[in-house]
């Protein structure tokens, strides 16, 4: 398989509705000021579309394909948490670029966060799971050392937050369009899925979807 048939296979909208990527490369987006509000409702700016990720949870490179052809090329630094992609996933993003294997670790969501790993790597923006990550004092410290942080969520209240923080990060990497696109076609299946749904009659079957089965010789449930 290639990279793009995975693309929208391991979100977990993606997985349960079908939905279709969105990889068409736009031209350069204009280097201006970015402001975004993150799901904590901070109010972040950075002065031109990020290059250089840092981020806490592998899965955001699964996010990023769906609005960028080269997601694996932003990453400044990430967690190494390749269980989380599975072993034949991170294969295909490693392929495309190299470097990824290579680049800086930190903490994942699941693990300790770490105030000197994020100042070492001087990202464009750090982003983070929400609920997880600095304290508001290490934000601060942050923030004075010129690092942007941004709080995202796919995974604790994915239909609630996937749309809002796939649009932060389009907004951030100078892909809003993409993003918009993707959300609009997203929700025009939800609203189609609905539709037949409130048509239907008699009884409903019961659905047992098992997220990451056979990714890992742990996982999962």
């Amino acid at each position: 398989m290639t990279l793009p048939v995975f693309r929208f296979r391991w979100t977990r909208l993606a997985l349960a509705l079908g939905i279709a990527c969105v990889c068409a490369a736009p031209a350069l987006a204009a280097r201006a000021p970015i402001t975004v509000k993150d799901l904590r409702g901070r109010s972040v700016t950075i002065p031109a579309p990020a290059t250089r990720l840092l981020i806490d949870d592998s899965r955001f490179l699964v996010a990023l394909d769906l609005i960028h052809p080269q997601p694996a090329s932003l990453i400044a630094a990430w967690p190494h948490d390749v269980n989380r992609l599975g072993d034949r996933m991170y294969e295909q993003f490693k392929a495309v670029h190299p470097a990824l294997a290579t680049a800086p670790r930190v903490a994942s969501s699941a693990g300790t966060f770490s105030l000197e790993q994020v100042l070492d790597v001087k990202p464009d923006v750090a982003i983070f799971s929400l609920g997880r990550g600095p304290t508001d004092a290490q934000l601060k410290l942050l923030e004075t050392a010129g690092v942007p942080v941004v709080f995202i969520d796919f995974f604790v209240q994915p239909f609630e937050n996937q749309e809002p923080s796939l649009l932060i990060l389009g907004a951030l990497i100078g892909r809003e369009s993409e993003a918009k696109a993707f959300a609009s076609y997203r929700r025009a299946r939800l609203d189609a899925i609905a539709a037949r749904v409130a048509k239907a009659t008699g009884p409903r079957p019961k659905v047992f979807m098992e997220m990451h089965a056979g990714m890992s010789p742990d996982c999962c449930n």
